[in-house]
């Protein structure tokens, strides 16, 4: 979680804020001429919702990030359709802003229902379908990690139940790859497309021009931090990817951004600068406890930083996290690109 930033984004929801910070899960809201939110429930986790987003077209309806693969939100999508006068048949696109099943999850199902055609990027087909998919669930991914990470070996048993314990996307076949700039009309309304690898390696924003309309994902959220590198394909660098995606969506400070999770909000180049001075306070962080332990583990570094619940007290997912967060971070000590960062090389197109 990061800092209550509610006095300096400008709320353009308060139901949806209200909801968010009383853990209920918000109700559908009109957003603008045929777009509405939807806060879908999530089955899993500590997050109790993410948002899925409708046009209700007169060329039939088209739907950005569906949710969580459960009965319940396929449900819930059917009976806000008909309370619409609306189907599940009527879908006809389906646009993911990333992998992670509350955004992807019911896509399939939906599509097998419906016919709709299912769009992503090509990077993020190759997470999901490559990396995601492949190494999830894996004991053998895992145990590299774990060395890799140098997990105490008393731990390693736990960890990896932590592992099967977890809820993975299963694969799915784009019928569509949108690329970065790329325009897509749908009903009266055209989208641009901008992918912003960072959340993962083919994370995809939606830009409405026409309506000033931000269509975020996990990229940008109005209090949360989002975790980095959690979809990442050999050979990338997220944390270095991420800050310059932030650099680019921030020009789009004019849009109100409709996010993945919590509220909707306005004062887009506010939080992306807040948001990369906090990922840079976490790198001046690592590079401190790097000069006092050099050479040591991203297990030890990650257990002398500060974490919000304390790292003691973190399990499954969150531990799992920090661990690659914290080695993405090391990566970018060791590699000098920190120093860059920290003098201003990111940091000052973002603010």
């Amino acid at each position: 979680m990061g800092d209550d930033v509610r006095s300096e984004l400008q709320v353009t929801s308060h139901a949806q804020a209200e909801a968010w910070g009383t853990g209920r899960v918000a109700a559908a809201e009109k957003i603008d001429e045929g777009w509405w939110a939807l806060a879908l429930p999530i089955a899993e986790g500590t997050l109790a919702s993410s948002f899925g987003y409708a046009l209700m077209g007169a060329d039939g309806v088209h739907v950005i990030d569906p949710g969580w693969a459960s009965d319940e939100t396929f449900d819930y999508w059917r009976t806000f359709l008909a309370e619409h006068g609306r189907r599940v048949q009527d879908i006809e696109t389906i646009l993911v802003t990333h992998s992670h099943p509350d955004h992807l999850g019911l896509a399939g199902r939906l599509r097998e229902a419906s016919g709709a055609t299912v769009m992503m990027t090509a990077a993020e087909s190759a997470v999901l379908n490559d990396v995601a998919v492949g190494m999830g669930g894996s004991d053998e991914w895992m145990r590299v990690e774990l060395l890799r990470w140098g997990v105490p070996d008393h731990l390693h048993s736990a960890m990896l139940g932590e592992l099967h314990a977890a809820h993975f996307s299963t694969p799915l076949a784009p019928d569509r790859v949108i690329a970065d700039g790329e325009e897509i009309l749908l009903a009266d309304r055209t989208l641009r497309a901008h992918v912003t690898p960072g959340h993962t390696d083919g994370h995809l924003c939606l830009e409405d021009p026409g309506a000033g309309l931000l269509f975020s994902g996990d990229h940008v959220l109005p209090r949360i931090y989002s975790g980095i590198g959690l979809g990442q394909l050999p050979g990338s660098e997220p944390l270095g990817a991420y800050l310059r995606s932030l650099s680019r969506i921030s020009e789009l400070d004019q849009c109100e951004v409709l996010p993945g999770h919590e509220f909707r909000f306005r004062g887009l180049r506010l939080r992306c600068a807040q948001i990369a001075a906090h990922h840079l306070r976490r790198t001046a962080a690592v590079q401190e406890v790097d000069r006092r332990m050099s050479g040591a583990s991203v297990w030890d570094v990650t257990g002398h930083l500060l974490w919000t619940r304390g790292w003691d007290n973190l399990r499954g997912f969150e531990r799992q996290s920090a661990l690659r967060q914290t080695e993405l971070h090391l990566a970018a000590v060791r590699s000098g690109d920190a120093e860059t960062w920290l003098t201003g090389g990111v940091i000052s197109h973002a603010g």
